[in-house]
């Protein structure tokens, strides 16, 4: 059996400020269910640990509520029925 090379992921302390800064500066929309929040929550432990990253997340009701310059997300569709995930989105 040969062994797999494992790929180095980039630390968050490797990626540059600017990047983040770029980041910062553009309107994403995350729409998603339960496992979401779990990457809500891994985006909102990168900025309390990390003094360069400034993202502003805010969960939303209304596509109108979306600001500029904002990490919006909320739950859209159904768990277990992807159809209904992309008619919501």
């Amino acid at each position: 059996m040969s062994e797999e090379k494992k790929k180095e992921l980039p630390k968050v302390v490797d990626i540059a400020e600017y990047d983040f800064t770029e980041l910062s500066n553009k309107v994403i929309y995350f729409g998603h269910q339960s496992v979401g929040f779990n990457i809500i929550d891994g985006l909102m432990d990168i900025i309390k640990e990390n003094d360069t990253v400034s993202l502003k997340i805010q969960e939303i009701s209304e596509p109108k509520d979306i600001t500029l310059d904002v990490f919006a997300h909320s739950r859209v569709g159904e768990n277990r029925d992807p159809i209904s995930k992309i008619n919501a989105f």
